[in-house]
């Protein structure tokens, strides 16, 4: 009989007879195999195993540590100056006299801000907003809304809208951007693009597209208009875009713009814009016409020939040099002032030559001039 058997035996369940139960159960167990000797004791070395023991401990936890969390955020950074191309103020009541802020400086919400005259600035809002301010124009903040107290200036929204209030009414950006101009009591309200809600004294709402526009004033509004070329109305920010590195956007108003005065006849309304642009877009500018509908006989092309003739500076030099060539006489007469202008020099030429002259000899002409004056 087997171990097993035998200990199934002793602990079979019990028959009726106490006598016999026990009887049986005695025998059982004094009949188990006696159990083997201990082994003699073993004297083990304990430190390589507590050294291995905690060698995979530390590798398992490195192996499978949790990952660190992310540092909760912090509060987002509060409304400052992006890009300038002047002075720009902010003051409060709360302190005398006011900041003058540089591109990345931050200001209070609740300040005024102020761009003073040939000056130019765009703020940033937090939450994709941004804010351009035209010379002498002005703004105060608050948490809630933009109070646009006078001048012009664009207001810009992406995923959260901006509010800005303007002659008792409440204007929503809520999608693109709108340019506002303020004159006294009176505010003209314009979408460039997206989407404008405004809301009167009286609880009255209405929703504007983009190349509409509204006028308003003390608390109420009109029917509203649509203009075809809304970039009319914003050429002054041409300035502030470039020196915010804003090239794509530049380039668009730009080339809009361009194309709006080539379309006959000459637009006085469209020429206005373009001298609008500024000096520091002029290079731009006759890059376009240098590149763009070369037909010698669009008198359209003389008329802007003759605003960056006007208006450009030092900055324009190398664009002029190459656009002295251009097939219209009357456009290679025009640059040629400028450049006498601005560099005090005539090229080795006379003024009487400079629309008879071939096109290759005055590229001569212009070359050699350009490298006198470098």
């Amino acid at each position: 009989m087997t171990l097993d058997d035998r200990i199934r035996e002793a602990l079979a369940p019990l028959r009726g007879d106490p006598e016999r139960d026990a009887a049986r159960v005695l025998a059982a167990i004094r009949n188990l195999p006696a159990p083997h000797a201990a082994p003699p004791p073993v004297r083990t070395r304990w430190w390589p195993v507590l050294v291995a023991a905690a060698a995979g401990l530390l590798a398992g936890w490195l192996l499978h540590r949790p990952e660190p969390a992310p540092p909760a955020p912090g509060p987002e950074e509060g409304p400052r100056l992006l890009a300038c191309t002047g002075p720009i103020e902010a003051f409060s009541a709360a302190r005398k006299g006011g900041d003058t802020l540089l591109p990345g400086a931050g200001f209070r919400i609740g300040d005024t801000v102020f761009a003073q005259e040939r000056a130019q600035g765009e703020l940033e809002l937090g939450q994709g907003r941004l804010l351009r301010l035209d010379s002498a124009s002005e703004v105060t903040t608050a948490p809630e809304a933009i109070e646009f107290v006078r001048g012009r200036a664009i207001a810009l929204a992406s995923a959260v809208p901006l509010r800005v209030r303007t002659g008792g009414v409440e204007a929503t950006v809520l999608r693109g951007a709108a340019a506002f101009t303020r004159a006294g009591e009176a505010t003209r309200v314009l979408v460039l693009r997206g989407q404008l809600r405004l809301r009167g004294a009286d609880g009255r709402e209405l929703e504007l597209d983009e190349h509409q526009g509204i006028e308003v004033t003390a608390g109420a509004f009109d029917r509203p208009y649509t203009q075809a070329l809304p970039e009319m109305s914003v050429a002054w920010q041409a300035e502030l875009l470039a020196v915010a590195g804003r090239e794509k956007e530049l380039a668009v108003l730009l080339e809009r713009l361009y194309l709006a005065a080539l379309l006959p006849p000459v637009d006085g309304k469209a020429l206005h814009a373009l001298r609008q642009l500024g000096s520091g877009a002029m290079p731009r500018l006759a890059a376009l016409l240098r590149t763009m509908h070369k037909n010698p006989l669009d008198p359209q092309r003389v008329a802007i020939a003759g605003v960056i003739a006007d208006h450009c500076d030092l900055r324009a030099l190398d664009a002029l040099f190459a656009l002295l060539p251009d097939p219209s006489p009357k456009v290679r007469l025009l640059v040629y002032r400028a450049l006498v202008r601005l560099t005090g020099d005539d090229g080795g030429i006379e003024e009487r030559d400079v629309e008879t002259m071939d096109e290759e000899r005055l590229r001569k002409v212009a070359a050699a001039w350009a490298e006198s004056v470098r």
